[in-house]
């Protein structure tokens, strides 16, 4: 029949693979090894152990069962059962799998491992943990050649008091900026962000959006098509059919064009003839300028009920019935 079975210290050599066992049976027609009792495949730099297997050497694949770990200089990893192709270095996970690369995490029930190429694929509840960070989607790509993760389909992403979601999460490891598009949206305990697309730089703290943009921050709320923003200075900009509300002061300012502080509560409109759209007394007053300013000043230089002063420049105009109560307020 050509079938052997081997006891005690088995070494099982093909090519550059080694496959080291205390019992195996071979069958030379078919040239498949088989064991039951744990193995360790060495394949170059990577070292795999299980407790059952099936060595097919003609078409240089192996599948492992039960208890496998995978150690490679790359990354490490578990799981219920996986496929090894010996001769492309490829790793399929055929169920429930967690890999290791540096300080992050993956968990998947399904997808590959490119050894050679350092790229992977995890589908089936996928989920990515590093640190207080994690995140979910339907697909997780990795490229370990460039520290690239992306997420892919119901994409969400938490660290913390933040978090994130979208169509698609890319994020680089290396520095550390994370791109949302489609449906993006994020949010932390200052503020909330909804865009077609959210690029955030976690190393320089800004973030730029592109698409129609909304971006809540009490009492403030900005629509843009397109913001780019840096938390260290606490200044933006903001382009494209801006509107900007100030909800506490019910003041509304519509341009094309606008710079604004977070910090100093600076706020400048301009392009697009800006107007702006406030409550006086129960009334609307509308107000158009060439540029338009607000700004909240020193209380101490101010009445007790003023919080903010307007500012416009060339060719004011206010439309009003009444002229005269305007300008008493």
């Amino acid at each position: 029949e050509k079938k052997a079975q081997l006891f005690g210290e088995v070494i099982l050599v093909n090519k550059e693979q080694k496959l080291f066992t205390n019992q195996l049976n071979y069958d030379l027609t078919t040239k498949t090894a088989t064991y039951y009792n744990g193995a360790t495949l060495v394949n170059g730099n990577t070292q795999l152990t299980s407790k059952k297997g099936y060595y097919y050497s003609q078409t240089d694949e192996a599948f492992f069962k039960d208890s496998v770990v995978v150690v490679d200089p790359e990354f490490s990893l578990r799981s219920d059962t996986l496929k090894l192709n010996t001769k492309t270095n490829i790793v399929t996970f055929l169920g429930p799998t967690l890999v290791s690369a540096d300080s992050s995490k993956i968990y998947c029930e399904s997808g590959f491992y490119n050894t050679a190429e350092k790229t992977a694929l995890f589908t089936q509840n996928a989920q990515y943990v590093k640190g207080t960070q994690e995140a979910t989607a339907e697909t997780i790509r990795y490229n370990g050649a460039v520290k690239t993760y992306t997420l892919e389909g119901n994409a969400r992403f938490e660290d913390g008091t933040t978090k994130a979601s979208a169509d698609i999460i890319e994020y680089d490891e290396q520095s550390d900026k994370t791109m949302l598009t489609g449906n993006a949206r994020y949010e932390d305990d200052k503020q909330n962000i909804v865009s077609e697309k959210i690029i955030y730089d976690a190393k320089n703290e800004s973030y730029s959006t592109l698409g129609r943009s909304r971006i809540s921050d009490p009492p403030q709320i900005l629509e843009a098509n397109q913001v780019d923003f840096d938390d260290k200075k606490g200044f933006g900009t903001a382009m494209g059919n801006v509107i900007w509300q100030d909800t506490v002061e019910n003041l509304t300012i519509k341009s094309e064009f606008a710079d604004y502080n977070k910090e100093t509560d600076y706020f400048k409109a301009s392009g697009g003839r800006p107007l702006l759209i406030t409550l006086i007394d129960g009334d609307s007053l509308f107000m158009a300028s060439d540029t338009l300013i607000s700004i909240r000043p020193e209380q101490d230089s101010l009445t007790s009920d003023s919080s903010r002063i307007l500012i416009a420049k060339q060719e004011v105009k206010i439309f009003k019935s009444d002229l005269q109560a305007v300008c008493d307020s």
